[in-house]
């Protein structure tokens, strides 16, 4: 049974949940902006770097019993820039995401403050809640990879 696995598809359909719990709370409100398109982008971006990170070959980074690296510099550099490439993807969405409750939930957040309503907020805390599941989901998903490949990583 592989755990890792599960819990990482388990805090993916959290995030999307989340996201689209939002979305109903916003469309009830009606006070709250319209989901557009620039709403889906923080997830969309984990996604793609949740996809990109699947692509990393673990094994560029094992070590033989004698600790002599067992593949050559080329595949390591390649493992290395395409695990550089996901990071960047999957942290890039959450700052994208904080930059989408800045601009676009400003006011409504500022209202939260003052009146306590939880829900003003919900929607720009769902769309950072979704995005830190994904990531949390794509790093959950790289360790597992990397247990099950050999115990000799670096």
């Amino acid at each position: 049974m592989n755990n890792g696995a599960t819990l990482a598809g388990a805090l993916v359909a959290a995030g999307w949940f989340v996201f689209l719990d939002a979305i109903v709370v916003q469309r009830r409100l009606g006070r709250l902006p319209e989901t557009a398109l620039v709403d889906w982008l923080p997830g969309a971006l984990a996604m793609l770097g949740f996809s990109a990170m699947l692509f990393v070959p673990v094994d560029a980074f094992a070590l033989s019993d004698s600790g002599r690296v067992l593949t050559s510099r080329r595949h390591r550099a390649c493992a290395s820039c395409g695990f550089f490439g996901a990071s960047t993807l999957c942290f890039s969405s959450i700052m994208v995401a904080v930059a989408l409750a800045q601009t676009r939930y400003q006011q409504h957040v500022s209202e939260l403050v003052r009146a306590s309503d939880a829900y003003s907020a919900w929607p720009a805390l769902a769309t950072l809640a979704q995005t830190t599941l994904i990531v949390a989901s794509a790093v959950v998903l790289v360790f597992r990879r990397v247990n099950l490949k050999s115990e000799n990583m670096f």
